[in-house]
């Protein structure tokens, strides 16, 4: 059994597919009405009150809606919302707080970026799901086999399946860097590589500098397997610390320990 809850998951992945996509600038109205709708369905999910968030729910989704498993939110938090191009459907990524209902992760909280689809359906915006999401993962697309007596439309080897994590530190791993400390001289330089290891694009920036010492890096975004460069110059006044970068929607920070030859 998975420890981890690939549903859940699967809203990084989404949430790379999204990273960098234009949005067109919605009437003020518009966007009012919809933070108002999302906030009430997230609220809704607070207070573990599914029978008057499936209201919400748009009537090709009740079914899904109905049958699958509902989180009850400790803490929610819109980050962004795009809009298509008549501003008929939207993305809302929201940042929710929610117990995984998973061994290993009892008494633990996880914050997710979470994609919630919407649509106008009768005048109101609707939650929808778009149900390839669910074979949608951070670790690779799952495949699924061919139902009894179906054919496949081409033969070969079976897809293997993503692999996923099995404890919260391996899931937060996924994000790393080479090393977790730099010796420096006055005037010296070295870098510290940062990779992505998950099946979508994530953000990092540096949270905390060092006294002294000049940290920047070459790319903000790391794409799916790619890699980013940190790299540190000390000055004539350095002093040794802590390095920190925060990596987005993973949710973790990289420390990166500096001291000074």
């Amino acid at each position: 059994m998975l420890r981890i809850s690939v549903v859940a998951l699967a809203a990084v992945a989404l949430w790379a597919q999204n990273a960098g996509q234009p949005s067109p600038q919605p009437p003020p109205e518009v966007d009012k009405a919809l933070r108002a709708r999302v906030n009430e369905f997230c609220e809704l999910h607070h207070q573990s009150k599914f029978r008057q968030a499936e209201q919400m729910v748009a009537e090709d989704t009740k079914d899904y809606f109905y049958n699958s498993g509902k989180p009850t939110y400790v803490s929610y938090e819109i980050k962004s919302i795009s809009y298509n191009q008549d501003f008929t459907k939207a993305t809302a990524l929201v940042l929710c707080e929610q117990y995984l209902p998973a061994p290993g992760f009892t008494g633990h909280t996880v914050k997710l970026l979470t994609p919630f689809n919407w649509k106008i359906e009768n005048g109101q915006w609707m939650w929808y799901f778009d149900k390839d999401a669910l074979l949608v993962t951070p670790f690779g697309k799952m495949t699924l086999a061919p139902r009894p007596g179906e054919n496949a439309t081409a033969p070969g080897p079976p897809t293997p399946p993503p692999v996923i994590p099995m404890s919260i530190e391996q899931f937060l791993n996924l994000v790393k860097a080479d090393k977790n400390s730099v010796s420096l001289k006055a005037g010296g330089s070295d870098q510290v590589l940062i990779s992505n290891g998950t099946a979508g694009v994530v953000n990092v920036a540096i949270l905390q500098q060092v006294r002294g010492v000049d940290a920047k890096l070459q790319s903000a975004v790391i794409p799916a397997g790619g890699k980013t460069a940190l790299v540190v110059h000390a000055g004539e006044e350095a002093g040794p610390g802590v390095l920190k970068v925060g990596v987005r929607p993973v949710g973790r920070t990289i420390a990166i320990k500096v001291t000074i030859e």
